[in-house]
């Protein structure tokens, strides 16, 4: 059965730590998509990089893991950035709090993660890089 956790040898408040963590997951996947890819792909550029140059990387990470390109895949990559982005009307508009701003934009056309921020939202989300 898909989904079905071996609870065998656990005790129950093992189990539903794991349930609650797989839920907790599965919410930040929802509400912040793509966010963890960006960070993966943005981290080793500590100067940024071409946002049209993310978009290839960011795919080949959902590929592999096993997900489908959805029609509108580059508008969503956008709006995760900009979502998360300092820089962004989008950011300010939302009222996020300053942990959720983790991208920053150096210059025209170019995309860039704070690296301490980015790694304290993952810590703070239970998700790693």
């Amino acid at each position: 059965m898909p989904g079905k956790i071996d609870i065998s040898g656990l005790e129950l408040d093992d189990c539903l730590d794991e349930v609650f963590r797989e839920d907790a997951a599965a919410k930040v996947r929802k509400e912040h998509p793509y966010v963890k890819d960006l960070i993966a792909v943005l981290l080793p550029h500590p100067r940024g990089l071409d946002c049209g140059s993310v978009y290839n990387p960011i795919w080949e990470r959902r590929k592999t893991a096993g997900a489908t390109r959805p029609p509108k895949f580059e508008a969503t990559v956008r709006r995760s950035f900009y979502g998360h982005c300092v820089d962004s009307p989008i950011y300010r508009k939302r009222k996020a709090p300053p942990e959720e701003g983790i991208f920053h934009s150096p210059s025209r056309g170019r995309w860039a993660v704070y690296p301490d921020k980015a790694k304290a939202w993952l810590a703070a989300k239970a998700l790693a890089a």
